[in-house]
């Protein structure tokens, strides 16, 4: 049996396991995830692969939907990042409005 880690790497089409570390291809890792059975490997396993994946090791113990949770939040963030750079704002007002459209 693989380890959970290159289970989630070879759903993906990424070039490098390293890629997984990257919020810009977190859509493709969840996806990846989603496909996994949280019963199919140790809770051992998916704490190490949220620790590799999203370099936070400050969480005590997560779990399938941890790291499932945790990459929707990267990719939140990753898409908040693009309109502020395009608004070329910080203005939390007109970054909500910009974001409910």
């Amino acid at each position: 049996m693989t380890s959970l880690i290159d289970a989630i790497y070879q759903k993906t089409d990424l070039q490098y396991l390293s890629d997984m570390h990257d919020k810009r291809n977190w859509k493709t890792v969840l996806l990846s995830v989603e496909q996994i059975k949280e019963t199919s490997y140790p809770k051992k396993d998916w704490i190490e692969s949220y620790q590799y994946i999203t370099g936070d090791y400050q969480i005590k113990s997560p779990g399938r939907s941890a790291l499932m949770n945790r990459l929707r939040w990267g990719m939140y963030e990753e898409r908040l990042n693009k309109t502020v750079v395009l608004s070329g704002t910080d203005d939390p007002a007109i970054l909500h409005f910009k974001n409910k459209r």
